[in-house]
């Protein structure tokens, strides 16, 4: 008896795993301790900070939570041509 499966991998599907690997590595716990001391100082010194420094506070912050899994979502919708990944060739 034969048994054959079909499949289909979505960007969706990629994305989700390769945010699973890099938070549940070093990697993503200096991510959340980056993460946490951006909002901390952001938090904390708010009211003293001007223009640039702001600009950055805010920067930091959404480095981790926002810029990244972009990126990475990014990546995996164009295909993902690096070694490891499904349709690389």
């Amino acid at each position: 008896m034969r048994y054959k499966y079909t499949y289909r991998t979505t960007a969706r599907d990629l994305w989700q795993l390769s945010m699973y690997y890099i938070y549940g590595s070093l990697a993503g716990l200096c991510n959340i301790i980056f993460t946490v001391a951006a909002f901390a100082l952001g938090f904390s010194r708010w009211d003293q900070a001007q223009g640039i420094v702001r600009c950055l506070i805010v920067l930091g912050c959404c480095l981790f939570t926002v810029i990244q899994p972009l990126m990475i979502y990014a990546k995996e919708a164009g295909g993902g041509n690096y070694p490891g990944h499904p349709g690389f060739y």
